[in-house]
């Protein structure tokens, strides 16, 4: 009998094992994990029963006494940890997002778009089973519930499709997992659930303008659409991503044009390779005093003609090339690097911001965009005009005049007294004048002209264009956005979770290995042998 007993002792504390292994698998209490700890429990409490006055003995002893304070504190710790995560499941309450992107809160957009509203705003969740059947849907339940705690104008209604015809079919829902966001009386319905997706239809509620952005071509640009815009050299992404965003893209020849068409809310004239001609340049300036919208980006050693436009609206590209200084060296055979030099690199990574512009405001050193073959930007004389510096270059890089040569694979140094231009240095800059030509009859302009000019053009191409290496996709959706008249809504938008590698200089590396193989555990060794030595 006391062999069977202590068999049930023993099954007790496994059945219970496996009903917590079952718990955290599936994310939440089921109805088998419950049965288990029932199971368990009874189990336990029969064993407990027949060895009580064994037990009752042992408590007494000193050794349960501190057994029995451990095991207290070992409980209250516990408790507090369940209580937290309690706390987190049923009201979406969060201590803190630890994670890099900030994957487990709301971005700054949607921050920013929920605090925009007005009027109420209803989220209409269709799911089969209702509440439960949302709940299955962990992470679009925990977005949904985010969206709905962050504002009293926000409500979140959940309805059962089957047992709800009516609504359903006044909302013209017939796949479940179906949301329709709901405005002043206006509605977007989205079938994939993310915060991407919602914010993207909530700003298509908020502006209703049909927005364009016309690429230049004819000039050696990079591929938008058709051939060759999904290549390294492309820019397929951009284009993906704009339409995402609900803006139209086409491309235009202003060779062939007699005037910017006015359906373009921006016009983008990135990476020609061949010159610009004095026509086109009027139209474009024609189209700025209209109160056009246009993004410039020129890479150093290609054709500077429309510094010409530029000059007369406060910027201009200088003729140089930004080097971003770096140590070369080489492996040993224990994988040891051993620098050899200094050198310089045409990849520069930008982390410098300026704070004070909507395009980069929320953009700051853990934001980092990366640029190939950048020239620096400056501001031209103008009497009416300045332009706002907006990216800068690291305090080691420095603007070098040989460019051919740099590019053409030749050594290079810092040297004044051939005319290079010492970091930091503006990558990039803005222009805004406000314009009297404007007319409401032509619906693609404003009454404020915005230029913005930016020192390369590979930056929006696909090799760099990559929202899990770097923040160029926010940096361009930024400037387009503010362009295009949406500086309320500008900020970093939710992040994936894809892996980025983080990337060390040689003094770096050293700083990290001495900091956690040396200097801590050294640091935890004398305190131990400080312990060690008070007790004895």
């Amino acid at each position: 009998m006391k062999r069977l007993v202590s068999f049930a002792g023993l099954s007790g504390v496994l059945i219970g094992f496996i009903g917590m292994a079952i718990t955290l698998f599936s994310g939440r209490v089921s109805d088998i994990a419950f049965w288990h700890f029932i199971v368990a429990g009874l189990l336990v409490a029969i064993y407990s029963a027949s060895r009580m006055p064994a037990l009752v003995s042992m408590l007494r002893s000193r050794q349960a006494r501190l057994g029995a304070f451990v095991s207290v504190y070992t409980l209250v710790v516990i408790a507090i940890m369940v209580a937290i995560n309690v706390i987190g499941a049923f009201t979406n309450t969060r201590l803190g997002d630890f994670t890099e992107k900030k994957l487990f809160s709301l971005s700054s957009q949607t921050r920013k778009v929920l605090g925009s509203l007005d009027k109420d705003l209803y989220l209409r969740a269709f799911f089969q089973g209702g509440r439960s059947g949302l709940a299955e849907n962990r992470e679009v339940n925990s977005l949904l519930r985010s969206l709905d705690t962050f504002s009293q104008k926000v409500h979140l209604v959940v309805i059962d499709p089957e047992k709800d015809v009516p609504t359903a079919d006044k909302y013209q829902v017939h796949q479940n997992g179906t949301l329709v966001i709901e405005y002043n009386d206006q509605t977007q319905k989205i079938s994939i659930i993310t915060e991407e997706t919602i914010v993207n239809a909530l700003i298509k509620l908020l502006d209703q303008r049909v927005k364009t952005v016309c690429f230049s071509k004819a000039h050696g640009e990079p591929a938008v659409s058709g051939q060759g815009a999904e290549g390294f050299n492309g820019m397929g992404k951009l284009k993906s991503l704009l339409e995402r965003k609900n803006y139209n893209v086409t491309q235009v020849d202003l060779g062939s044009a007699a005037e910017v068409p006015p359906e373009c809310t921006v016009l983008a004239i990135a990476g020609p390779t061949t010159p610009v001609s004095t026509a086109e340049m009027a139209l474009v300036d024609n189209y700025l005093q209209l109160g056009g919208r246009v993004l410039v980006a020129q890479d150093a050693g290609a054709d500077a003609s429309i510094n010409g436009l530029l000059e007369r609206w406060g910027v201009e590209l200088n003729n140089d090339i930004v080097l971003e200084s770096l140590v070369e060296g080489t492996f040993s055979a224990g994988k040891e690097f051993m620098p050899t030099r200094m050198g310089v690199s045409i990849n520069v990574n930008v982390t410098g911001y300026n704070r004070n512009h909507p395009i980069t405001q929320d953009l700051s050193v853990n934001n980092p965009t990366q640029f190939i073959k950048v020239r620096s930007v400056v501001e031209a004389p103008n009497d009416k005009l300045r332009a706002t510096m907006l990216l800068f270059s690291k305090e080691d890089s420095w603007g070098e005049v040989r460019v051919n040569e740099v590019l053409a694979g030749e050594r290079a140094v810092l040297n004044p007294r051939d005319g290079d231009l010492p970091g930091s240095l503006p990558i990039a800059a803005a222009v805004s004048f406000n314009t009297q030509l404007a007319t409401e009859s032509l619906k693609g302009y404003s009454k404020q002209a915005r230029l913005v000019v930016v020192g390369d053009s590979s930056w929006l191409q696909n090799i760099l264009f990559d929202e899990t290496r770097n923040f160029n996709p926010d940096l361009a959706l930024n400037m387009i956005g503010w362009l295009a008249g949406l500086e309320e809504f500008l900020a970093i938008g939710s992040q994936s979770s894809g892996a980025r590698s983080l990337y060390l200089r040689y003094e770096q590396k050293v700083v990290l290995l001495d900091t956690t193989v040396i200097l801590m555990p050294e640091i935890f060794l004398l305190l131990g042998l400080m312990a060690w030595w008070i007790r004895r």
